[in-house]
């Protein structure tokens, strides 16, 4: 008995320290460590009235905002997916629905007008910061990092800017250059008004990864890009 009870006791010993060579199971190759699921963040919708409309936005039946005399952009975050956007007067009247796709980590700007209700005239993924390529073994990726727009007012014009909807510079008396930093790359709605909101130009200008944008600003005319 003695001899039986002291081979139990040095068994598990052995199949513990056995490897391959000492006739313990193979393990084969280690697989790499699994990957860590793709993060889908929220995303936004920003709306503004550039004519200064009384309005109300419901979200799936939802009122998210309430805008009243020069309320400037507001910003409601929403789930990516599909999302029924219904614009209404102050009054509750219905001036336009919309089922809007919105994607991970999107931003759709939307402005709205007084009967014509909500338009969108801005989609961007607000990642200043991503990784735009894989790099070789051992270096860091290259990132893409935000850009800039620089206007500069031509002969001391009195000018407002305005980035996807949201006053971003203004210049009085000659105030130089205005920089409007931390642009996501994509493409941008970019309007520009005189001080007492006659618009004077309004289109779109793509920014780069770390793209610095360069543009004058005319009377009456508006940006001129350089």
């Amino acid at each position: 008995m003695r001899f039986f009870a002291a081979l139990l006791a040095v068994l598990p010993l052995s199949t513990a320290v056995a490897g391959p060579g000492h006739h313990g199971h193979h393990q084969g190759p280690q697989r790499p460590a699994a990957r860590p699921p793709a993060v889908c963040h929220a995303g936004e919708l920003r709306v503004s009235a550039p004519r200064d409309a009384w309005f109300d936005v419901y979200v799936d039946g939802r009122k998210v905002v309430e805008s009243r005399v020069m309320d400037g952009q507001q910003a409601v975050a929403l789930s990516p997916g599909f999302h029924r956007v219904r614009v209404t007067d102050f009054m509750g009247r219905a001036w336009s629905t919309e089922d809007l796709d919105v994607g991970c980590g999107e931003v759709v700007v939307g402005e709205v007008y007084q009967r014509a209700g909500m338009r969108v005239v801005s989609r961007f993924a607000e990642q200043p910061v991503r990784p735009a390529s894989y790099a070789p073994y051992g270096r860091a990726p290259r990132v893409c990092t935000a850009g800039s727009l620089s206007v500069t007012p031509f002969d001391n014009t009195w000018f407002d800017l305005y980035v996807d909807g949201a006053k971003r510079a203004s210049a009085r008396n000659f105030d130089g250059t205005q920089t409007v930093a931390g642009l996501a790359p994509g493409r941008h709605f970019v309007r520009v008004t005189s001080f007492v909101g006659e618009v004077w130009s309004e289109g779109y200008v793509d920014v780069r990864c770390g793209d610095a944008v360069y543009g004058e600003v005319f009377e009456d005319a508006g940006l001129r890009l350089i």
